[in-house]
């Protein structure tokens, strides 16, 4: 029923229930999780007798996909081990997931790439423009700068975007400098930031109207010390006419 692979986890008979979960009805399977281990984890010394034994449970609430109207969540019970070796303890381990599955308003208790399956079937427009969108993205963020060129290179599909169009427009127009931010690790992030922090700066106080004012309080946001003019010895030693 709930098609789990992991032989170690037991459920009764008389497991299901049903209950609330953040002020929601819901449904849920309680079942165990245990088996006998032959060495601590923790020290990798070996079972020698009661060297290792069971101490108690840990109890889980694992989300599992939606069974019929309710969102379900398993309770699982996973047993704890006492090493005496090293005076630990661990816990019995699963290779089910604990977030695979979510929780949507429009679509209950599923995995995401389903639910982006389904908004994706309702629009053919809607997939060519996802699936180039995918790809520039995977170059992008491997930095693979012969994959973004292969995908930039292509023809645009019919059903694409105008959108999308232009933006791969702008994206073959500046793919050399595109490049050069996939070889080097220089960027101007910092430059972007102080200048983000002076316009919001600005708009906390709703502007300035002295611009010194507005310069003074950069100055003390950032930490920075005023520049101090040293006068030059020519002016020092320029004579002044006085008044007869």
């Amino acid at each position: 029923m709930l098609d789990i692979q992991d032989k170690n986890i037991y459920i009764s008979e008389n497991a299901v229930t049903y209950g609330q979960h953040k002020g929601k009805d819901c449904k849920f399977i309680k079942a165990k999780l245990t088996y006998e281990v032959n060495e601590c984890p923790n020290c990798q010394a070996e079972k020698v007798g009661a060297s290792i034994y069971k101490n108690g449970t840990q109890l889980s609430r694992i989300t599992i996909p939606t069974m019929g109207v309710y969102p379900t969540y398993l309770l699982l019970k996973k047993q704890r081990f006492m090493c005496k070796h090293c005076d630990t303890s661990f816990t019995a381990q699963t290779n089910i997931s604990y977030t695979e599955y979510k929780y949507y308003g429009l679509f209950g208790q599923r995995l995401e790439s389903s639910v982006v399956q389904e908004i994706l079937d309702y629009s053919g427009e809607l997939r060519v423009n996802y699936d180039l969108y995918q790809d520039l993205l995977e170059a992008i963020d491997e930095k693979d700068y012969h994959a973004l060129e292969n995908a930039l290179s292509k023809q645009c599909p019919t059903d694409a975007s105008t959108y999308l169009r232009t933006s791969m427009k702008t994206l073959r127009k500046h793919l050399p400098y595109t490049k050069n931010s996939f070889q080097y690790t220089y960027n101007n992030s910092r430059i972007e930031g102080i200048n983000n922090k002076i316009k919001v700066l600005n708009r906390v106080a709703y502007g300035y109207r002295n611009f010194n004012h507005y310069k003074n309080r950069i100055r003390i946001h950032f930490k920075l010390k005023p520049l101090v003019k040293t006068p030059n010895t020519s002016d020092k030693n320029k004579s002044h006419s006085r008044a007869a």
